[in-house]
């Protein structure tokens, strides 16, 4: 008989990103301390909590469940659905292979936990944390902009269930020069709302509707009558 995937929570999301975080800094550190080895491990232990995080936020869940404690990059990479992503871009992709080929072994364990201080140099060290941290090469940029799209998408798709009034309604999502999100909704059931009555509309189905974690990108909506929603959305 298979093993069954584990279902027992194993760590809360937001203790992955932050874990991560923290995981980046030191590996910082330890680069400039002369830490070669501790850097590149630090630096793959990040990129490994990050993707483990972007899987939770994909299936929309609080905490990552036992079935995913691996070492596995390409494996998360593609439960967290960012392979399209990383085949659209050569230079993240490089990044990707050559990160996952030093954390990385044949059956997808993290070798580098057991690696031999003297086989990292400073060159090794500071090409692979360019890899994790570069922008617009590394891997953790790639994340940080597939959550961006994931909350617009959420954020869109919960726009278009808005009735006020009983009108329908259309909704554009769009992402600012600043990487904030920001949208459009139009419907003639706002005709004869108030402004402030508009945005408390939107704000207060959006609440009940969008995971916090993604309406945190949102920074502003703009509710309005579809002839100007039309006229807006066609020139942005």
């Amino acid at each position: 008989m298979s093993p069954r995937l584990s279902k027992q929570p194993v760590i809360s999301r937001t203790d992955l990103e932050r874990i991560a975080e923290e995981r980046l800094r030191e590996a910082e550190a330890l680069l400039e301390a002369g830490c070669f080895t501790g850097a590149v491990y630090l630096g793959g232990y990040a990129v490994e909590a990050y993707l483990k995080s972007a899987i939770c936020r994909r299936l929309r869940w609080e905490h990552l469940l036992g079935a995913f404690k691996t070492h596995d990059l390409e494996g998360l990479l593609l439960y967290a659905g960012l392979a399209p992503d990383l085949d659209a871009d050569k230079a993240v992709e490089k990044s990707f292979h050559e990160v996952a080929a030093i954390w990385n072994d044949e059956q997808g364990e993290a070798t580098v936990r057991y690696a031999n201080p003297e086989e990292i140099d400073e060159k090794t060290a500071r090409s692979f944390l360019r890899c994790v941290l570069g922008d617009p090469e590394g891997l953790i940029p790639l994340v940080a902009k597939s959550d961006i799209l994931t909350a617009a998408t959420q954020i869109e798709q919960a726009l278009f269930q808005l009735t006020p009034n009983k009108a329908a309604a259309k909704a554009h999502v769009f992402e600012t020069q600043w990487g904030n999100l920001k949208a459009l909704i139009g419907s003639d059931g706002f005709k004869d709302v108030s402004l402030i009555d508009r945005q408390e509309i939107v704000w207060d189905f959006l609440r009940e509707s969008v995971p916090a974690d993604s309406l945190a990108h949102l920074i502003a909506v703009y509710p309005m009558g579809l002839a100007e929603y039309d006229r807006r959305v066609t020139y942005q």
